[in-house]
C-alpha cells in the first residue's frame, strides 16, 4: 500500500504515511479504510491534478494532523441560530453524531448503508474521497420512502466547537426511494474558532420519479479547511434541485458529481459564494449525461472582496447514447476590490449529435452607471454598493420554495454585507 511514497515530498510523505498506518474508527468501517489505502497515494489532490489546478492543498499536508477524538461541548442555545423551523435534524459535533441534540422523530436512519456507501462516490477520481475512506470515523445513513410523503424536511447540521483542532472525515448516505419527495438542508457552522480540516462525503441516490430539493449553507470557522464531495445518481424521471451558499473557512471546496442514469432525469444546480479577506472558495461540478432525454442546468455566482479568490470548474459530459440532451451552465463573478480574483473553467464534453448545450462565464465589478443612478437619487455610496451587491446575490434565492430557508439565507447575506473581513479591510455594506 505504501508503494509510491518516495515520489512525494518529505512533508507530504509524512502525512500520507501516518494516514496509511491509522486504524482509527469502528471495526465495521475497516473495509472502507482498506479500499482507500490502496489508492490514496495516487488520488491525493496535488497541484499536478487538473481537478485541483486552482486549489493547492500541499501546505495543509505539510504536517501530520490528528483525528478528532471526542466532541466538544455545545449548548442547545448555541445550536439554535443554525436551526430551520419545522425541520427534523441530525447534528454532528466535531465529527461525532449527537443523538442528544438531534431530533430524529419519524426519520428513517441508521449506520452507514453499505448498499450505497462506497458505490456512488468514486475513490479513484473524486478528490479526497480516498482520504475520507482511510480516516473514516463516523457516518450516517438516511432514507426517505414513499410512505413518508408528508414527512418533515430534514436538516443535516455539522458543527465544530471552539475545542476542535484536527481532522473530521464523515460520510453520509442518502437514499430517496421511488416516487418520494424530500427536502434536505445541509448546514455547516462553527461555535468558536476551531482549526483543521473538515472532509465530508455525501452519497446520494434519487430513485425513479422522485424529487430531492437539496440546500447547502457553509459557514465554517475562519481557520478551517472545509471540503465536501457530493456524489449522486439520478434515476428515470427523477429530479435533483440543489442550491448552495458558501461563505466560511480559509479554504473551501464544494465538489458535486451527478450521474443522470435514468431516461428523463433532471438536475438543476445553483449557488452563491461570498468571499473576502484571503478566503479561497472552489466550486467544482461534474454532470454526467449517460442516457437520452435528460436535462441539466447550472448557475453559480461569486462575490469576491479583499484578497479573496473564487474558482468555478463546471464540466458537462454527454455520452454517445445520450441523445436529445439539454445542458447549460453559467458562472458570473463580481469583483469588489482590485485584489480579488476569479478563475472560471466551464467545460463541455459532447459525444452525441442531438443536443442543446451552452456554457459561459463573466467577470466584472459593480455597474458604474447603476451606482451613479442610485447616488443621483441621494443614496450614499456605501448603501448604493450594498443594494447592488444584494441584488446580484439575492437573485439566486428565487429557485428556493421554502420561505424559512429564504429568510435564513437572506439574514446570512445581510450579516455578510455589514461585517468586517478577516484580514483587516472593512467590507462595503
Amino acid at each position: 500500500m505504501e508503494q509510491g511514497l518516495d515520489k512525494l515530498s518529505p512533508a507530504i510523505r509524512n502525512y500520507v504515511s501516518e494516514a496509511l498506518s491509522s486504524d482509527a474508527g469502528p471495526a465495521v468501517l475497516s473495509d472502507f479504510r482498506s479500499e482507500g489505502k490502496k489508492v490514496l497515494i495516487e488520488t491525493l489532490p496535488l497541484s499536478r491534478s487538473e481537478r485541483w489546478k486552482y486549489t493547492d492543498l500541499r501546505r495543509y499536508f505539510a504536517k501530520p494532523k490528528k483525528l478528532a477524538d471526542a466532541p466538544g461541548d455545545i449548548d442547545r442555545k448555541e445550536l439554535e441560530r443554525f436551526l430551520l423551523e419545522g425541520y427534523a435534524r441530525v447534528v454532528f459535533i466535531d465529527g461525532f453524531l449527537s443523538t442528544e441534540l438531534s431530533d430524529l422523530e419519524n426519520v428513517d436512519w441508521g449506520p452507514l448503508d453499505r448498499k450505497i456507501a462506497g458505490r456512488v462516490a468514486d475513490i479513484k477520481t473524486t478528490g479526497l474521497v480516498a482520504l475520507n475512506s482511510v480516516l473514516l470515523t463516523d457516518g450516517f445513513a438516511l432514507r426517505v420512502t414513499n410512505s413518508h410523503k408528508q414527512h418533515r424536511p430534514i436538516q443535516l447540521i455539522f458543527l465544530t466547537s471552539d475545542k476542535f483542532c484536527g481532522e473530521i472525515h464523515n460520510r453520509i448516505t442518502i437514499e430517496i426511494e421511488e416516487n418520494s419527495n424530500a427536502t434536505i438542508c445541509e448546514t455547516h457552522g462553527a461555535i468558536g474558532n476551531g482549526t483543521g480540516l473538515c472532509n465530508y462525503v455525501m452519497e446520494i441516490l434519487v430513485g425513479k420519479n422522485a424529487l430531492l430539493r437539496y440546500v447547502v449553507h457553509q459557514q465554517a470557522a475562519k481557520k478551517i479547511n472545509h471540503i465536501v464531495a457530493r456524489a449522486g445518481r439520478i434515476d428515470q424521471d427523477a429530479k435533483f434541485i440543489g442550491f448552495s451558499m458558501l461563505e466560511g473557512g480559509v479554504l473551501s471546496r464544494s465538489e458535486t458529481t451527478l450521474s443522470l442514469t435514468g431516461v428523463g432525469s433532471e438536475a438543476k444546480l445553483s449557488g452563491i459564494a461570498l468571499m473576502r479577506g484571503r478566503q479561497h472558495c472552489d466550486v467544482t461540478t461534474d454532470i454526467m449525461h449517460e442516457v437520452s432525454r435528460c436535462n441539466s442546468e447550472q448557475v453559480f455566482k461569486n462575490v469576491i472582496d479583499g484578497h479573496g479568490r473564487a474558482v468555478f470548474q463546471g464540466r458537462v459530459y454527454v455520452a454517445q447514447d445520450a441523445q436529445v440532451t439539454e445542458a447549460h451552465q453559467l458562472n458570473r463573478n463580481l469583483l469588489l476590490s482590485k485584489n480579488a480574483r476569479a478563475d472560471s473553467k466551464p467545460e463541455l464534453i459532447i459525444h452525441a449529435d442531438d443536443v442543446k448545450c451552452s456554457h459561459g462565464a463573466t467577470v466584472g465589478d459593480l455597474d458604474e452607471d447603476a451606482l451613479f443612478f442610485l447616488r443621483s437619487r441621494g443614496i450614499t455610496e456605501n448603501i448604493a454598493r450594498g443594494l447592488l451587491i444584494r441584488g446580484f446575490a439575492a437573485e439566486m434565492f428565487e429557485i428556493l420554495e421554502d420561505k424559512n430557508v429564504v429568510k435564513y439565507l437572506d439574514d446570512v447575506l445581510e450579516k455578510w454585507l455589514v461585517s468586517s473581513d478577516n484580514d483587516g479591510e472593512v467590507a462595503q455594506p
